[in-house]
């Protein structure tokens, strides 16, 4: 078999295994299984969704054209080009099909169904991606463990949010809104780092930290979503409970963002690093919201 060949069979392997493995891994872990059938349609929903990313991407690319600046334009990018229409995509899918299933009865389908409509949209980005560039084997391992782990957890914190929405309707637009915006922070900020690090040519290892947070967050929000299930009565109306998860994803987010900022924006030499604005003004009030980012994550759940 030529080696190009085998290359491009392995690529395909990388682009695809582990978003699938990720979905059947939540299936299996489901207490109450969904239907197949419905899980696969939210799969394929979330893939066929990038023809309309593409479009809208495409679109406001153009907007952007006159923007100038390492930092301006990575910031345009990262938020309006690629993480709002995305993350609408998806939440599209969970909102205008997921959640107007019968299926849809416990606030464990919610996590489901989102890592689904994630895992449907990462295959078909992977193999394009992937298969697009000459290096395709490189790119489809590295995004297996970077990429490919992101975006599930941002389907996690997506369809956790839809589930609030769903099982405690007294705030539901709150909880749809944050269902958008929370996974379109996170994505945006991911992205920014990287494509600032690239713009700029300082590499800044940050976002395999954010990566971290992201999967991190996504299994306590799934361990505490399936402590939730054990005492759940099929046929019922659920009662969920929320603890403060989302308040320390949020404030661990911002908290790293801010710490990067100041840290990228240190100067390479001259003064102290203690006594720049950068340091004192950002990267210091960074690390206490992720400190109090942790606390949120331990503080017990609340009714």
């Amino acid at each position: 078999m030529p080696a190009d060949l085998a290359a491009k069979i392995l690529a395909v392997f990388f682009a695809t295994a582990p978003p699938l493995l990720i979905m059947t891994f939540f299936q299996k872990h489901d207490r109450f299984p969904e239907p197949p059938r419905v899980v696969w349609t939210t799969f394929a929903l979330g893939a066929l969704s990038v023809v309309p990313i593409v479009v809208i991407e495409l679109a406001l690319r153009r907007l952007g054209h006159g923007i100038h600046g390492p930092w301006a334009a990575s910031s345009f990018q990262a938020f309006v080009e690629v993480a709002l229409p995305e993350e609408f995509a998806r939440f599209c899918v969970i909102w205008g099909y997921c959640m107007r299933r019968s299926e849809f009865d416990e606030p464990m389908d919610g996590l489901v169904y989102g890592v689904a409509a994630a895992a449907g949209f990462a295959t078909v980005e992977n193999l394009v991606t992937s298969l697009g560039t000459h290096a395709s084997l490189s790119v489809a391992a590295i995004r297996a463990v970077t990429a490919i782990p992101s975006h599930a957890a941002e389907g996690m914190i997506m369809g956790y949010c839809c589930a609030l929405a769903r099982f405690r309707p007294g705030i539901r637009g709150v909880y749809l809104l944050l269902a958008l915006l929370v996974p379109a922070l996170g994505h945006g900020v991911y992205d920014m780092i990287i494509m600032v690090s690239v713009a700029t040519k300082r590499f800044s290892p940050l976002f395999l930290w954010l990566l971290a947070l992201q999967v991190s967050f996504g299994i306590a929000l799934c361990r505490e979503t399936k402590t939730a299930q054990q005492s759940w009565v099929p046929g019922t109306v659920p009662v969920m409970t929320r603890s403060m998860l989302l308040e320390g994803w949020v404030s661990s987010l911002l908290g790293l963002f801010l710490l990067w900022v100041g840290l990228m924006n240190l100067p390479l030499g001259g003064d102290p690093v203690g006594t720049h604005p950068a340091f004192q003004f950002v990267a210091i009030p960074g690390v206490a919201l992720l400190i109090q980012g942790s606390w949120f994550r331990r503080h017990k759940p609340r009714a």
